[in-house]
């Protein structure tokens, strides 16, 4: 009797999982080159939202449609929030996002609190730039101890072109902001 009532609840299961649709997304790394899942982010369908239930990091959606990354606990950049996502039948679905390499950090560990920009979880040191998933520059500028030095450029994501530009002494003071005239 206990081996057909598990059978049953198996079938059960197992007819309870077919049709569903699922999604997983993950995460390059170009500090590393490795990619990894992303355990926490929300997908949005109209006014619903969906999140992972449990620390899989997989979404079940209840239907196809069009689903909007709403949000994703990690590094990734703003350009990529609300990337959408044409699902049109029921199955496993995934993403994989670029993380970003250089990121605003604050660091209170120390006697006296840093506050400058991180290159892959360290301060900045010496010229770098990062990139746009889509391979357009996002940041470039050179890093003394992890403070801008000379100009710090900020890129837009969709055609390259310098977005602002920040402006530091040689002891990475902030001066000014430039914003260029658009044509």
């Amino acid at each position: 009797m206990i081996r057909q009532f598990l059978i049953f609840i198996a079938f059960l299961t197992s007819f309870a999982c077919f049709g569903q649709t699922k999604f997983k997304l993950f995460a390059y790394s170009p500090c590393s080159n490795e990619v990894r899942e992303i355990k926490y982010f929300g997908l949005k369908k109209g006014n619903e939202s969906f999140n992972a239930i449990d620390t899989s990091g997989v979404v079940i959606l209840k239907d196809t449609g069009v689903y909007v990354l709403s949000y994703a606990l990690d590094k990734v950049g703003d350009s990529q929030l609300g990337e959408k996502y044409y699902l049109k039948s029921p199955g496993n679905f995934s993403d994989t996002l670029r993380l970003l390499k250089i990121t605003p950090c604050i660091e209170t560990s120390t006697r006296t609190a840093f506050s400058g920009y991180c290159c892959c979880d360290k301060k900045c040191e010496g010229r770098q730039i990062d990139y746009y998933e889509n391979g357009n520059k996002r940041i470039e500028g050179k890093f003394v101890g992890g403070k801008p030095v000379g100009k710090l450029i900020f890129y837009d994501p969709k055609g390259g072109s310098v977005r602002e530009v920040h402006k530091y002494n040689k002891k990475g003071r902030f001066k000014r902001k430039i914003v260029p005239h658009k044509k």
